[in-house]
């Protein structure tokens, strides 16, 4: 029969043709690591790689100066808060009769985790 294999050559019944799976994939910091890492003409490529973004940045180009300054100093945060009309907090009521067991037991869990798991 043509296409078709050896009968010694097929696999076996209930057995993996892949025992011991895929190899597991390397993380992807671990692998820019090792590249920025690697050294071209006696420089190593992060370095390079900063140099040009410094660059990029002195010549005026905000996303190069955005990213210098987010990575040397970390991103700028907002707070926000939220009040009243008057500036009073806002007091949030809820009607927890109306909840079904399971959304009770989910709410406990999530209050429980809240609370640092007591």
């Amino acid at each position: 029969m043509k296409g078709v294999p050896p009968e010694h050559t097929k696999f076996k019944k209930g057995q993996s043709g892949n025992p011991k799976g895929r190899p597991p994939l390397r993380d992807i910091k671990e692998v820019l690591k090792d590249l920025l890492s690697q050294e071209k003409n006696g420089t190593q490529l992060i370095d390079g790689l900063m140099s040009v973004v410094v660059n990029k940045a002195l010549k005026g180009d905000l996303k190069a100066v955005d990213m210098l300054l987010s990575y040397t100093f970390g991103k700028a945060t907002q707070r926000t808060e939220i009040t009243g009309s008057e500036g009073e907090p806002i007091e949030i009521k809820h009607d927890l009769s109306k909840l079904n067991i399971d959304e009770l037991k989910q709410l406990k869990e999530i209050t429980s985790k809240l609370e640092g798991g007591k």
